[in-house]
């Protein structure tokens, strides 16, 4: 929401993302990639928000422990890993320049930068810094167990 409308609005994928980001569960959540086919089994995040020179930087950490579920070929579990921190990161980077366009902060971010950026220009947020944020985001994942692993070889 800005001023009261409805921009945007987020699809199922995001609002699990948006989820994780601030540390609520998404187990259960299946991911269907090019490689193979994860369940999250578990996810944390941690934020730590800083400002230099009036420009608000964010470093965030979003760990994600899966069960692999399916392999498409012989594809090992780094690949995996790195496919599913890829996908996330570009849903995540995607989700925040559009909210960052619209001057929605649906993420909240700016209640990390409450005690680092002078009162009266708080309530330029959105409009001032907000826009301007940079945004350092690292997904780590823990493949936690294969289980039954089902494997696909293309022929």
């Amino acid at each position: 929401m800005n001023k009261g409308k409805i921009v945007s609005k987020m699809d199922p994928k995001e609002t699990l993302l948006f989820n994780a980001f601030h540390g609520n569960s998404m187990k259960g959540r299946v991911e269907v990639m090019e490689h193979a086919t994860i369940m999250i089994v578990g996810n944390t995040g941690f934020h730590k928000g800083e400002l230099r020179n009036h420009i608000p930087y964010m470093f965030s950490t979003i760990r994600l422990d899966v069960a692999i579920q399916e392999r498409r070929g012989k594809v090992s579990n780094a690949i995996i890993k790195k496919e599913l921190e890829k996908v996330m990161a570009n849903r995540f980077d995607g989700m925040l320049k559009r909210f960052q366009k619209q001057e929605t902060d649906v993420f909240g971010l700016g209640q990390y930068y409450r005690n680092k950026i002078p009162y009266e220009e708080l309530k330029d947020w959105r409009k001032k810094y907000y826009p301007n944020l940079e945004m350092k985001l690292t997904i780590h994942t823990t493949i936690q167990n294969e289980g039954n692993i089902k494997t696909i070889i293309d022929k």
